[in-house]
């Protein structure tokens, strides 16, 4: 789905404008609305969007994997913070990164226990 160029200007506004953006090393924080899962969202013709795979996409071209964020802020939209994954690198990343545990047990986050059902720490 295209965009028209007014659109994505205003879409591109709706991240942070404040200082933080004009660091590379910064998140850019979408302020839009936001899905219940704390990702930043809009809408355009009936279609929800994801804000930061919408900026992906719009960079990189469309994919159909994850677009995970290296900073773990999920309202970040800085394309240097995203990179493109399965749901099963995300996983691994997220493991890595101690942002995981088990819903049967508070079992250490291993790569192992990965085969199990898991759930972020928001």
């Amino acid at each position: 789905m295209k965009i028209p160029k007014e659109i994505r200007n205003k879409i591109i506004e709706r991240i942070d404008s404040g200082e933080s953006k004009t660091s590379e090393n910064a998140c850019w924080e979408w302020t839009g609305k936001n899905i219940s899962n704390g990702y930043g969202r809009f809408s355009f013709q009936g279609n929800t969007m994801v804000a930061h795979k919408y900026i992906w996409q719009h960079l990189n071209g469309k994919t159909n994997l994850n677009i995970c964020h290296t900073c773990d802020n999920r309202l970040c939209c800085n394309p240097s913070h995203l990179f493109e994954g399965t749901q099963k690198e995300n996983m691994e990343d997220c493991a890595r990164k101690g942002r995981v545990v088990s819903c049967k047990k508070k079992e250490p986050p291993t790569l192992k226990n990965l085969k199990r059902r898991w759930f972020l720490i928001t």
